[in-house]
């Protein structure tokens, strides 16, 4: 009976009652895998004391994008790792999941203030992910522009955000008239005309295309 029981166990795993009364599995969250872990195990690895396997985590979890999106609130709190790896890692996640990474805008805006520029940069792409949603971060973007390894992603990002974002008008010009790359002005000519294209409350699916030379 014992040798019975076993090959069960083998066959299907353990009884999903096997965790305490009244706690939650969360290593069952989710369907999809990343190297044989689970969504709810990277989001446990998220906390882990090795900086390595945070940053595995953080990878996993960008790499699965969409479909590990129920991460982002943990993906959101895990921005402020001491570890610059992992946050660039953490960010990159989070563009990956966008625009369901929207309830981690306060937390991107407050990323945009980094010590590092690579991780500026990939946290300005997530919130250009999100669109519209992210007219929250528009005042640090707007003052992103003066970044100059960040003005082509804040860039996308006020243009993403559309009219919302109008009250960068005057940071976008003056980014215009300070850039002399031709893919940046480019990239901020975009955002100019989405900012000024139309009032919220009249948007249309007719709507200037953003450069797609300048995704990196």
């Amino acid at each position: 009976m014992a040798r019975a029981v076993l090959v069960v166990v083998a066959l299907f795993g353990s009884s999903p009652t096997s965790a305490g009364a009244g706690e939650e599995d969360t290593t069952r969250i989710g369907g999809a895998l990343y190297h044989g872990k689970s969504v709810g195990e990277l989001i446990r690895d998220l906390g882990h004391e090795d900086y390595r396997a945070r940053q595995s985590a953080a990878e996993g979890l960008g790499y699965l994008g969409m479909e590990a999106s129920q991460a982002v609130p943990a993906l959101a709190a895990a921005l402020d790792d001491e570890v610059h790896v992992v946050r660039l890692a953490v960010a990159h996640a989070l563009r990956a999941m966008a625009p369901a990474a929207r309830s981690a805008v306060p937390a991107l805006t407050r990323a945009l203030g980094d010590h590092l520029s690579d991780v500026r940069v990939e946290v300005a792409y997530a919130l250009a992910g999100i669109g519209p949603d992210a007219r929250l971060a528009v005042p640090a973007l707007a003052q992103a522009l003066g970044d100059r390894p960040v003005r082509l992603a804040a860039a996308r990002a006020l243009g993403s955000i559309g009219a919302d974002a109008k009250s960068a008008s005057a940071a976008l010009e003056q980014a215009l008239r300070d850039e002399t790359d031709a893919s940046v002005r480019n990239e901020i000519h975009w955002a100019i005309e989405r900012v000024h294209w139309q009032e919220p409350a009249q948007r249309s699916s007719s709507r200037p295309e953003s450069p797609e030379a300048n995704e990196p």
